[in-house]
């Protein structure tokens, strides 16, 4: 029974380890939490991160890596829209103001994300 036990304690740290529990005092992307990237994945119909937060002047680049095409639109026009995406291309904007800026995809709007600029 014992080795049973520690198996499981031992697989458990494990998978804490591979999710980022480690509290190396980096932001992560779990949770909808802001994460300091300027790089955000398009996949399975999610922006990843969904949140991040970058200093003024900081391109951020977002890349389809789904099958499906995408694009980013901003709330409100506030940033340019991208063009749609196939499948590995990517689309960058330089955010030179400070504020917080939602966007989506153009075509499936249930996808949101936030850039946070400081």
């Amino acid at each position: 029974m014992r080795k049973h036990l520690v198996l499981v304690v031992g697989l458990l740290a494990i998978a804490l380890a591979a999710c980022g529990g480690g509290g190396d005092g980096e932001a992560s992307s779990g949770g909808g939490e802001a994460t300091a990237t300027n790089q955000v994945d398009i996949v399975e119909f999610n922006f990843k991160p969904q949140t991040i937060t970058v200093d003024a002047g900081t391109t951020v680049t977002w890349t389809n890596s789904d099958t499906f095409p995408h694009s980013v639109k901003a709330e409100g026009d506030a940033f340019p829209v991208s063009p749609d995406m196939a499948q590995g291309q990517t689309y960058s904007f330089t955010f030179t103001q400070a504020g917080t800026y939602a966007y989506f995809c153009g075509i499936h709007n249930s996808m949101v994300g936030t850039v946070t600029v400081k």
